[in-house]
């Protein structure tokens, strides 16, 4: 019953070395066979990246070139665009070439500081009983009374 195993013959010798691209071809066609199970979802997943494409085309073919030397230009009017002439909400009355919006945390700091700062210049147009309301108002906020 606890006899060792006899080997008559050598092992055979392992296959010849198999590519690893051999599952590819089935991958690709259980691809198929899952797509062809959603049709609408295909199409939707090759038209919209064409129509992105395509726009973009578009907008690239019909927009005309400007060449922008590297470096700063001397040739146009500097202005900030987010205080262009002043605290106004009009702006400027002329077209900026580039605009980046600041959208960021520290952007959104610096203007509520700007604004406090220009809302500050206007307390010397108060009057003594809005400057002492305003004060107390202040304190209040930041917990002094």
């Amino acid at each position: 019953m606890d006899q060792p195993l006899t080997v008559n013959e050598p092992a055979s010798p392992s296959p010849t070395k198999r590519s690893n691209l051999r599952f590819v071809p089935t991958l690709l066609r259980k691809n198929w066979l899952l797509k062809r199970k959603h049709p609408v979802a295909l199409f939707f997943e090759v038209l919209t990246p064409v129509l992105f494409i395509v726009v973009m085309d578009l907008v690239r073919t019909t927009s005309k070139d400007k060449t922008v030397p590297s470096g700063f230009t001397t040739g146009t009017t500097s202005y900030n665009l987010f205080n262009p002439m002043g605290w106004s909400l009009v702006g400027p009355d002329t077209t900026p070439m580039f605009a980046t919006p600041e959208t960021t945390l520290s952007g959104l700091m610096l203007h509520l500081a700007y604004m406090s700062f220009d809302y500050g210049r206007l307390m010397k147009t108060f009057t003594s009983e809005n400057r002492s309301i305003c004060l107390q108002r202040i304190r209040k906020s930041a917990g002094r009374e």
